[in-house]
């Protein structure tokens, strides 16, 4: 029995013995796999960061490479980069002073509007009243044609600049008005400065900066100030400009003075108009050439032609008082006459041209070359023509009468026909000088052309050149003056020509004129089509 029981137990031994060593061997086998596995899935992502390594170190190695070109740049610029250095800090002094500026506007801004403007307003009014009414009072006397001196002229521009002193304050009442008061404090602004401060930090921080565009922008009170107050300086500078320019042709028309009989023989003509008052006021500044062509304008035929004929009578007649060769400048050397009369002539020897650009004004009714005659001189040989002088007129009148009549509150709608009839003129009479110095304006602003030694020379214009003409410069293209064009006959240019000029020159002249006037009446009616 025991002996089976030992027998039976070393089986059982001998069994599970068996049974671990299959076990373990087993167990081996399957560790020894998934090791295996194991190695390969490591070696696999060892491969992978390798490559990934590589990869990283190829950028690395390109990215050294640029630094260190960028390096070898920026050792070459050192020199450039320390003087932007300094220009930053330079520029950094300017914004900081600028930023001052602003800073101090703005406070200023800010205690004006907490006044009573209302008040501040009417204190405006009662202290530049008395320079506004003597202003205005002046203004009206010198639309009335009477003559002002230059301390007189200056008031009127005084009255002007108090005028815009008044109307500020009125707008900033309203301005008030719409606005309230606002209740920003000082740290505020103390804020802004920090703000910009940390900006200034960086040297190279360039943007400009403007602490006035915040409160602007936060308050809408200062930016309708900041608008008023730049329109009013602006109005300022402008009427400083018209002052400055029109002063110089109130000093350039004396107050005219004529003898007893001259101004008899006158007064009967005008007296007999109803519009007797306006044309003293022109006689009163030497315009008699305008008085004729107000009359012939006005409808008063008869009275313009004994105006005109009495002046041609002193240009013609009358005792020359007193010479001048200095006063007057100019290729054909014109001489300044006075005569017993106190009317003024101008003196030329070359005188052929000027008297037929007279007549053919006529003939053409556009009124714009003075009255000039043909008369005789002791010193010259042969004869010469003697032109009204205007007086006060020059060069730059023109621009000096707009300046002047806007300084008076003149009304100078209209004076742009004048300047059509002037450039009509020019064309028609085939002028080849047409510089400003032979183009003036009356102290009524009405345009005129002196000088015609030059004239009735050119060939006439195509329609296709008086076309482009018309399109570019004002011209005079009235019905009634293109139908006076088209009835006019050579038979009345050779009646001006013909007593003037050698049989040749006229009929050249005659013939020139005459297709220039058809000329010009086809454009005109072609372009209207």
């Amino acid at each position: 029995m025991g002996y089976r029981i030992k027998v039976t137990a070393m089986i059982v031994m001998l069994t599970w013995a068996s049974t671990s060593f299959a076990f373990v061997g087993g167990y081996k086998i399957i560790k020894k796999k998934v090791l295996r596995e194991a190695v390969e899935e490591v070696r696999k992502q060892a491969k992978a960061t390798e490559q990934a390594l590589r990869a990283e170190l190829e950028a690395a190695h390109r990215q050294a490479e640029d630094l260190r070109r960028a390096n070898d740049i920026l050792t070459t610029e050192t020199a450039g980069s320390k003087a932007s250095l300094k220009q930053a800090k330079a520029t950094n002094q300017a914004l900081r002073a600028e930023l001052e500026a602003a800073h101090k506007q703005a406070e200023d801004l800010r205690r004006a509007n907490d006044i009573t403007v209302e008040a501040d307003a009417a204190a405006v009014a009662r202290q530049h009243a008395e320079v506004i009414r003597r202003g205005k009072a002046l203004q009206q006397q010198a639309r009335q044609g009477e003559k002002l001196s230059a301390t007189e002229l200056q008031a009127i521009y005084e009255g002007r600049v108090a005028a815009l002193a008044v109307e500020k304050a009125e707008k900033l009442v309203a301005i008030h008005r719409q606005y309230p008061p606002d209740n920003h404090s000082p740290e505020d602004i103390a804020a802004a400065v920090q703000r910009r401060d940390k900006e200034l930090a960086d040297y190279f921080a360039r943007m400009e900066y403007d602490i006035k565009q915040e409160f602007i922008a936060k308050y809408p009170r200062y930016a309708a100030i900041e608008e008023l107050e730049a329109e009013h300086q602006q109005d300022l500078a402008e009427w400083r400009k018209i002052y400055d320019v029109a002063k110089d042709l109130t000093d350039g028309i004396p107050a005219m003075r004529y003898g007893r009989e001259f101004t008899d023989k006158m007064s009967a003509i005008i007296d007999t108009t109803p519009i007797a008052t306006e044309l003293f006021d022109l006689v009163k500044v030497g315009g008699l050439q305008e008085v004729v062509w107000r009359l012939d304008e006005g409808g008063f035929a008869t009275e313009a032609t004994a105006m005109k004929k009495l002046i041609e009578d002193v240009l013609t007649n009358a005792k020359i008082v007193g010479t001048d060769d200095q006063a007057l400048k100019g290729s054909t050397r014109p001489q300044l006459l006075e005569f017993d009369s106190g009317l003024r002539g101008v003196f030329k020897g070359n005188w052929e041209r000027e008297v037929a650009a007279y007549r053919f004004d006529q003939l053409l009714g556009l009124n714009v070359f003075p009255i000039t005659v043909p008369r005789r001189m002791d010193g010259y040989q042969g004869s010469g023509s003697v032109q009204l002088f205007i007086d006060g007129a020059k060069g730059d009148f023109f621009r000096q009468y707009f300046n002047y009549a806007k300084l008076i509150g003149k009304d100078i709608h209209g004076t742009s026909k004048y300047v059509a009839r002037n450039n009509t003129f020019f064309m028609l009479m085939l002028d080849t000088d047409g510089n400003d110095f032979n183009n003036l304006a009356t102290i009524s602003g009405r345009s005129m052309t002196i000088d015609a030694g030059r004239a009735f020379k050119d060939n006439p214009r195509s329609v296709d050149r008086i076309k482009e003409n018309i399109k570019r410069y004002p011209l005079y293209l009235d019905a009634d003056f293109i139908a006076r064009l088209d009835s006019i006959t050579p038979e009345q240019l050779e009646a001006i020509f013909q007593p003037l000029f050698e049989p040749e020159t006229s009929e050249s002249i005659v013939s020139n004129l005459h297709a220039n006037i058809r000329n010009y009446v086809k454009a005109a009616r072609e372009l209207a089509e």
